[in-house]
């Protein structure tokens, strides 16, 4: 009998990815394989490893957005197809078993079953991951594309087991999709919707309280720099490009300075930004948002004995 490659099945998945554009530089998505550099997912994977002793999880892929940073998509592969689900599932989607169970031998039982079965092990991370993400846990098996096998569960943020990943019609979803269309099923559970929502609504209290307390802006102001930063934020990095010959020697009036590297040396100065030429008025709105943020800071602080890097200044910087 032909022994079983798992690297295989990892490359089934990969072309998958490819062929949804989650490779694609256009878009946010971001793939990482065995470990990520999210913190979030460094402090979730503390202690996870499938072994159940103290080790770090290694998830085999990792899928994140910036766009959407409460979602995460992990995955777990395995090369026989036999090994792609335990009989322990079904018992953790319907409230029968626990997912850390507090019985030594139920324990064993969980972590055998998290290292030999692709969707136990895509659960088992997703379990300490939901503590700060909506998880979708993809557990996948097969060397072949016709052999292939997807299984797909959410755990959102939060709760104590998973569900069953649908589409709109209800049925499971089988197949590795686009990241957007894996957002959007997901987004159809009302616990996702609930903690959402309420999550937007804290951040919206606290942008609140700061931009009344430290921008010091009146209420027309405010909803004219949320709507330029969003704008500002949706624009390609591309477009917003800085002069490269320049670098900082010091900070003077809470700007840096710099000094061109070429010629004959000249007097320190602020670094220049080149805007891009306006589109429309969403540009306009964004440089328009960007500015009034910036002066509103100045003016309200005007002089802050406290440097930007911490130490306090002697005297007062003197006006050119």
């Amino acid at each position: 009998m032909a022994t079983k490659n798992e690297r295989k099945t990892e490359e089934l998945i990969r072309q998958a990815f490819r062929d949804h554009s989650y490779y694609d530089p256009a878009n946010d998505v971001q793939v990482e394989e065995q470990k990520s550099a999210i913190e979030s997912v460094k402090r979730a994977m503390k202690g996870a490893s499938k072994t159940g002793k103290s080790g770090i999880g290694a998830p085999e892929f990792v899928v994140s957005d910036h766009g959407t940073p409460d979602f995460l998509l992990i995955a777990e592969a395995k090369a026989d197809p036999r090994d792609h689900i335990s009989l322990r599932v079904p018992g953790l989607l319907d409230g029968t078993l626990e997912p850390a169970p507090a019985d030594p031998v139920e324990g064993l039982e969980a972590i055998k079953a998290a290292n030999k079965y692709a969707v136990d092990g895509a659960l088992h991370y997703a379990r300490f991951l939901s503590r700060e993400h909506n998880v979708i846990a993809l557990g996948v098996s097969g060397e072949t594309a016709k052999a292939l096998k997807v299984s797909a569960y959410l755990w959102p943020k939060g709760a104590t087991r998973p569900k069953l990943l649908t589409n709109e019609a209800g049925h499971p979803v089988e197949a590795i999709v686009s990241w957007p269309d894996f957002i959007r099923l997901a987004s159809f559970d009302e616990n996702v919707r609930q903690r959402r929502m309420a999550d937007l609504m804290d951040f919206s209290r606290t942008l609140h309280d700061f931009m009344r307390d430290h921008g010091k802006l009146s209420e027309s102001e405010k909803p004219l720099l949320v709507s330029g930063t969003l704008i500002a934020l949706r624009t390609p990095a591309s477009r917003w490009r800085t002069v490269p010959t320049a670098r900082p020697t010091y900070r003077r009036n809470g700007w840096r300075q710099f000094k061109i590297r070429s010629g004959k040396p000249t007097s320190p100065r602020r670094r220049r930004t080149i805007w891009p030429s306006p589109r429309g008025c969403q540009e306009g709105y964004a440089k328009r948002g960007l500015r009034l943020l910036h002066s509103r800071t100045q003016a309200a602080r005007k002089w802050n004995p406290t440097r930007v890097d911490g130490s306090r200044s002697k005297s007062r910087p003197k006006r050119r």
